[in-house]
């Protein structure tokens, strides 16, 4: 992991994350399983509950149920 410091002119610093390191910092700190949403944002919940309902709102399965056409029942 690379993880880079900035020393700013009043001596202070800025400290750089990776996205991973960032996750595995949070999740560490926070004692949770943090869900990215996008470049260095994570979603935190307090109540598991809510955390499986986030992710079961983000699951979308591309698959489909055919629609029966008039010509296949028919056929059958």
């Amino acid at each position: 992991m690379v993880m880079g410091l900035l020393l700013a002119s009043r001596n202070t610093f800025q400290k750089y994350y990776e996205q991973e390191e960032l996750k595995i910092y949070i999740d560490q700190v926070l004692e949770v399983d943090a869900i990215p949403v996008a470049l260095g944002v994570y979603f935190v919940f307090r109540d598991d509950a809510e955390t499986e309902l986030f992710r079961a709102s983000r699951f979308r399965s591309p698959a489909t149920t055919p629609k029966v056409t008039a010509c296949v029942k028919r056929f059958e």
